[in-house]
C-alpha cells in the first residue's frame, strides 16, 4: 500500500492523478496475471517442477525486457511498466517453493495495492484539489508578464539576450500547457478549442516581439528648427507622350515642395512623423496585455494566487479599442508620409530604412495584439460555469506525449532521450 501511494502521490492535478491511477492498476494486473502464467506453466508437470526456477527466470527476463522497452520508448507509459515490473518480481520471487501456486498472494498484493490509489485519488480531489487548470494559468500569466513587466515592450533599450530567451522558453511553455490540458481530463472554464487559438496568438505576439531590434533612433529628441527646412522644387513625374505620327513630347507633371534630401533632414522627417504614433502604440499594446493578463486569470479563478492585484481594474475592451485608434493614428501618419514621395529613394540611407523597418515592426506586433485582445473577449464573454473536458489528443499523439506528471517524476524522459 505504501508504495502504491508512493508511485502515484497525490501532489499533481486530477487529470494526472486519474491517468495515473488508471495506469498502475492496469500495470499491477498485467504483472500479477504474468507472474500467475508463468507460475502455473512451472507447476504443471513433474518435468516442469524440476526446472521451474529457469521457467520462471524466462518468464520474468520476458517480461521485464517488455516493461523497460516500454518505459524507454513511450515515456507516457511510465507509471504503467514500474507498477508491473513490480508486481511482477513479486509473482516470480515471492512465496515460490516449488510445489504450488498459493493465490492467495496474488490477493494479498492486489488488494493493498488499489486501497492505496484509492487513498491518494481522495487525498488529492479531497485537499487543495487541482482541476487541471492552475498549470495553464501559470503559464499564461509568465507568459504575459515576461511581455509587460520584463522590459519586453520598454523601448529603446539595449539588446538583452536573457530577456529574448526568456521568451523563447515561456513560447515553448504556452504550447506544452495547451497540450497538457488535452491530454488529461479537465474541470474548468478554459475551452481546449479557444485555449489553441490563444496558443497561437500568443505565440505570435511573442514572434513579433522577437523580431523587434531594439536600439533604435526613433524616438531620439530631433530639435528641427523652421530655419533648418530647405524648400526645393522637384518634378514629381514626367511622362513623354508620342503622337500618332511618331513624333514625341515631354512633359512635366505636378511639381511639390519637400525639404532637402540630406540625410539628417529625413531622419528629422520620418523620426517627427512616426515617433509620437508609435510610442502610443507601444503604450497601448502594454495596457492591452495587462488586461488580457486580468481576463484570464479571473476565467481560471487563480487571480488572487497569480495576480494583477483585484483593486486593478482592466478592461480588455477599452484597452482594444485605444489601441485601434493609436494603430490608426500610425497608419495615417505613414500614409502622410509616403504620400510625400521621398521613401523611395531615402530606403538607400541605412538609417532612415532601419526607422522605417523598425516602426513597421511595431506596427504588425500591435496588429497581433489587438488580435488576442479580440480573442480574449471572446472568450470572457462565451465562459460560463466550469465543465469537464475530456482528453482530446489522437491515441497515437497521446501515447508518444508525455504528460505532466511524467514530467513531474521525471520517469522514463532521461530515458528516452538516451534510447
Amino acid at each position: 500500500m505504501v508504495v502504491s501511494v508512493i508511485i502515484n502521490h497525490p501532489a499533481r492535478p486530477m487529470g494526472p492523478q486519474l491517468d495515473g491511477t488508471i495506469l498502475t492498476i492496469l500495470g499491477t494486473i498485467s504483472g500479477l496475471a504474468w507472474g500467475v502464467i508463468g507460475l502455473v506453466l512451472s507447476y504443471s508437470t513433474v518435468d516442469a517442477r524440476t526446472g521451474y526456477g529457469a521457467i520462471l527466470a524466462l518468464f520474468f527476463s520476458i517480461f521485464i525486457a517488455c516493461a523497460a522497452y516500454i518505459r524507454a520508448y513511450w515515456t507516457r507509459f511510465y507509471q504503467f511498466s514500474i507498477s508491473a515490473g513490480i508486481a511482477m518480481c513479486y509473482s516470480c520471487l515471492a512465496e515460490v517453493n516449488g510445489e504450488q501456486v498459493r493465490y492467495i498472494k496474488f490477493w494479498s498484493y492486489g488488494i493493498p495495492w488499489i486501497l492505496g490509489q484509492a487513498i491518494s485519488l481522495v487525498v488529492n480531489l479531497a485537499f487543495l484539489p487541482d482541476a487541471g487548470s492552475r498549470a495553464l494559468a501559470e503559464t499564461l500569466h509568465e507568459a504575459f508578464l515576461i511581455m509587460q513587466v520584463k522590459d519586453a515592450l520598454e523601448i529603446p533599450r539595449p539588446r538583452n539576450v536573457l530577456l529574448r530567451r526568456s521568451l523563447a522558453r515561456v513560447f515553448v511553455a504556452v504550447g506544452v500547457a495547451y497540450r497538457d490540458l488535452r491530454l488529461d481530463v479537465s474541470f474548468t472554464r478554459y475551452n481546449p478549442v479557444e485555449v489553441r487559438e490563444l496558443r497561437n496568438l500568443i505565440q505570435g505576439v511573442i514572434r513579433s516581439i522577437l523580431l523587434l531590434k531594439t536600439e533604435t533612433r526613433l524616438f531620439e529628441r530631433w530639435d528641427l528648427p523652421e530655419a533648418g527646412i530647405v524648400p526645393v522644387t522637384v518634378t514629381a513625374f514626367e511622362t513623354i507622350a508620342t503622337d500618332v505620327d511618331g513624333s514625341t513630347e515631354a512633359s512635366s507633371g505636378d511639381t511639390k515642395t519637400m525639404p532637402g534630401d540630406d540625410e539628417d533632414a529625413l531622419l528629422r522627417l520620418v523620426a517627427l512623423k512616426l515617433a509620437a504614433p508609435t510610442e502610443d502604440m507601444l503604450l497601448h499594446m502594454r495596457s492591452v496585455i495587462r488586461s488580457c493578463d486580468a481576463a484570464l486569470m479571473d476565467m481560471s479563478g487563480y487571480r488572487s494566487a497569480l495576480g494583477p492585484p483585484k483593486d486593478e481594474a482592466y478592461d480588455v475592451d477599452q484597452a482594444k479599442n485605444l489601441l485601434r485608434k493609436a494603430i490608426d493614428g500610425f497608419d495615417q501618419a505613414d500614409q502622410e508620409l509616403q504620400l510625400l514621395g521621398v521613401l523611395p529613394d531615402t530606403l538607400r540611407i541605412k538609417e532612415v530604412s532601419n526607422i522605417l523597418v523598425f516602426a513597421h515592426h511595431i506596427r504588425g506586433a500591435a496588429g497581433s495584439i489587438d488580435t488576442l485582445g479580440v480573442h480574449v473577449s471572446d472568450m470572457k464573454q462565451s465562459a460560463g460555469r466550469p465543465k469537464f473536458y475530456l482528453p482530446t489528443y489522437s491515441l497515437h499523439m497521446a501515447i508518444n506525449y508525455a504528460n505532466a506528471q511524467i514530467r513531474r517524476d521525471r520517469g522514463g524522459v532521461q530515458c528516452q532521450d538516451d534510447f
